[in-house]
């Protein structure tokens, strides 16, 4: 019998968390017991991250939950309902993955400044602006209690 898990009833939102390393993340969160929200902008993709998750791989049993919301956090209101979504389903939060990015491949040397804020903008911008004032509630209830 394993110990108990510091990620056991913890609540997580993971961004961009549909495919990659972000739905990497949200699967290890959930196989420690963490009830994660994870945004994506494609329905498919959180469908098959939602899929993933669920069947806890090979051997695994599966310790925490996991929630899909089709949202882009290159838009604030949508990143804030993200937050919001997040409470409700789990009662507050504890855990933000800010992992959502776009990436422009081709020459570094060839990429203009558009790309360049492009790329960093749903990181940055979105999620962190609107997710910041209501996350500190949720963060300051977790460590009070």
């Amino acid at each position: 019998m394993s110990a108990p898990s510091a990620l056991a009833g913890r609540a997580a939102v993971v961004t961009g968390g549909s495919r990659g390393i972000g739905a990497a993340i949200a699967g290890a969160l959930v196989a420690r017991g963490a009830d994660v929200l994870v945004c994506g902008r494609s329905a498919e993709a959180l469908a098959r991250s939602r899929d993933a998750a669920g069947s806890g791989g090979a051997g695994t049993e599966v310790a925490g939950r996991l929630e899909t919301l089709q949202a882009d956090v290159r838009d604030a209101a949508q990143a804030g309902l993200l937050v919001d979504r997040a409470a409700a389903l789990f009662g507050g939060l504890d855990i933000l993955v800010n992992n959502a990015g776009v990436s422009r491949f081709g020459e570094l040397a060839a990429q203009s400044d558009d790309d360049w804020r492009r790329s960093s903008r749903p990181t940055s911008a979105g999620s962190s602006t609107a997710a910041g004032p209501r996350f500190r509630p949720c963060a300051a209830a977790a460590a009070a209690g």
